[in-house]
């Protein structure tokens, strides 16, 4: 038996009554369905996520962005080398089955604990309760790097202090640092930046107070199908933030 073969035109045809056009309380979805070779129709179609404006298809209001949500490719009857019919799916409306908006933001606050050293703690540095000095500090120093009796005994009060709690084996305190992340939803892709760069003002609203912060994250993630660019960008907040090693922004 014969194999069968596409005797029609060789181009892809739009179909009469296409594209066919829905909107409801969620969002918009338009099916477009060509005709044409099936071994044609199968590399035809827009990939998952791609994006165009209704204006393409003659819709109104013509700038308002729909995604591809599906592609079916299917062989009319006759095999691989006979026709096909090709259906696409576009849309915005998200999996979740809400409403896609322009741009929407999120902002969160919260606190992450920080381990730092023990000598850094306030009660060692200037103007704590057993405030460490520079030959205190040294002394202090060269019994962390050998903890002999005689390194040991030149210690002054405030360094017993401070070697007490390093023999019960405390070398470190945690510190609450505020995190600030702000997540933006959009139906254009983000450009990310500005990572390692500190501030002196506070990057979101809500943040506390009395803080330099500095940039840490600022990613952008694809949301498929419809719901567009999700960008997130994260800030660190500390006392104090070397201006040596980070760049400084308004």
């Amino acid at each position: 038996m014969p194999t069968p073969t596409w005797k029609g035109s060789t181009a892809v045809q739009p179909q009469p009554g296409y594209p066919r056009f829905r909107r409801d309380a969620r969002g918009i979805a338009v099916t477009m369905q060509y005709r044409g070779p099936y071994a044609t129709l199968r590399t035809y179609g827009p990939a998952i996520g791609d994006d165009i404006v209704l204006g393409a298809f003659e819709l109104e209001p013509d700038d308002e962005i729909v995604f591809c949500e599906s592609v079916d490719c299917q062989p009319d009857g006759a095999g691989e080398a006979g026709p096909g019919t090709l259906t696409v799916v576009y849309s915005n409306v998200p999996n979740s089955g809400g409403l896609l908006v322009a741009s929407t933001t999120t902002i969160e606050v919260d606190f992450a604990a920080v381990e730092r050293p023990l000598l850094l703690h306030p009660r060692y540095c200037t103007g704590g309760a057993k405030a460490l000095d520079t030959a205190a500090r040294k002394k202090v120093e060269t019994w962390e790097a050998d903890k002999s009796a005689a390194n040991y005994a030149a210690l002054t009060a405030e360094g017993l202090d401070y070697a007490a709690k390093v023999l019960k084996g405390t070398t470190s305190y945690l510190v609450g640092a505020p995190i600030a992340r702000k997540t933006t939803r959009s139906t254009t892709a983000p450009t990310v930046s500005s990572v390692g760069t500190r501030s002196a003002t506070a990057p979101v609203s809500g943040a506390p107070s009395g803080y330099q912060w500095l940039k840490i994250a600022d990613r952008a993630v694809r949301q498929a199908p419809a719901s567009g660019w999700e960008r997130v960008e994260e800030w660190q907040g500390a006392k104090e933030i070397d201006a040596d090693l980070y760049t400084g922004v308004i």
